[in-house]
């Protein structure tokens, strides 16, 4: 079940776990600064850990006439051309699909291949057009992302749709509500409990305790957040449906 809590309320709690404040101690405004850069720092870092991320969202994006190229690149996050609103930019992108026939009924999903940093380079002919690209290069640059087609598409009135993590939600103040979806608030207290023991005079055992526990709680978190994926296979590898010719042979077809 989902808890509804502040970050106050995760310092507080996170103190009490290394006996540093009793329940009704005043927490000096330092402290909870420090402890709330340290929070924030921790979810930062989740975001990096693909157990942690709950969901893949999908995200439609318009297409227009002037970006796409690698002088004008789409730029993904909060204010781009393709707008994430109060999220940040994804540190990638798990599948991008050209999405047509977008005024049918039954919209058509292309999916698009990716191009590493290594293919892009290569690439000799980066400004080619067409009505429909093929190919999605992404860079994830900051603040915001940039994203290139190939070919630089023509056709605007297609779209793109994007796969990517929704990322741990940061903690925006001290009293800000704050939802932790299951097994979430255990994770942050003992995880930032484990953050301040430098900070402050914990005694070893507890903290050798507490790095325990947070570990454990991490853990418990990136196991229910595991979901299977479809294994890739190269098609060089798996049969072909319309059989094979031998030349030396002459068989097979």
């Amino acid at each position: 079940m989902s808890i509804a809590t502040t970050g106050h309320a995760l310092i507080r709690q996170a103190f009490g776990t290394l006996n540093v404040y009793a329940p009704t101690d005043q927490i000096p405004v330092e402290d909870l600064n420090t402890a709330l850069d340290l929070l924030r720092e921790l979810v930062d870092s989740w975001t990096l850990k693909p157990g942690t991320v709950l969901v893949v969202d999908r995200h439609v994006f318009a297409l227009d006439s002037t970006h796409g190229s690698p002088t004008l690149p789409y730029t993904l996050g909060p204010g781009g051309i393709w707008d994430t609103g109060t999220a940040e930019r994804p540190p990638d992108i798990d599948a991008a699909n050209l999405v047509l026939n977008t005024a049918a009924p039954y919209p058509v999903e292309v999916p698009l291949s990716f191009q590493t940093d290594d293919a892009y380079a290569a690439g000799q002919v980066k400004t080619l057009t067409s009505p429909q690209p093929t190919t999605f290069y992404y860079n994830a640059t900051s603040p915001l992302g940039t994203i290139v087609l190939w070919p630089v598409p023509t056709n605007t009135s297609n779209e793109i749709a994007l796969y990517y993590d929704r990322l741990t939600v940061q903690f925006a103040g001290l009293e800000d509500a704050y939802i932790c979806p299951p097994g979430y608030a255990k994770a942050f207290r003992l995880c930032l409990a484990n953050a301040l023991v430098p900070y402050f005079g914990v005694p070893a055992d507890r903290a050798a305790w507490v790095d325990r526990a947070s570990s454990e709680a991490l853990d418990e978190v990136l196991a229910s957040n595991f979901k299977p994926a479809d294994v890739a296979l190269d098609p060089a590898f798996t049969p072909s449906p319309h059989g094979t010719y031998n030349i030396y042979t002459d068989t097979g077809g």
